[in-house]
């Protein structure tokens, strides 16, 4: 997953900063990439989930992050986001992440 949370992560901070649009940040995120079928699969849907539950996940960071500036990089901030998409919706264990 280590992989794919990283484009997942870029694909996120692409939209967030330049907002643009979910399937043109994935498509500059893996135009480089070997078209490898499964993984732009996984990584869209993961991309489109997130964005759908967004409101969601940032509460809870909110929440739950002891000091306010703990995420102050993008790419560090989704790949926290992706973690709790993960925890909350998928039922993932924190050990499985």
């Amino acid at each position: 997953m280590k992989k794919e949370s990283e484009l997942i992560a870029k694909c996120l901070s692409l939209v967030e900063r330049r907002g643009i649009s979910p399937k043109e940040a994935i498509n500059i995120v893996l135009r480089n990439l070997n078209d490898d079928l499964n993984l732009r699969r996984k990584v869209h849907a993961y991309v489109y989930e997130i964005i759908k539950r967004l409101n969601v996940i940032d509460t809870i960071l909110k929440y739950s992050c002891k000091y306010k500036r703990t995420y102050a990089n993008d790419y560090i901030k989704n790949l926290l986001r992706i973690a709790v998409y993960e925890i909350k919706f998928k039922n993932r264990s924190v050990k499985d992440i």
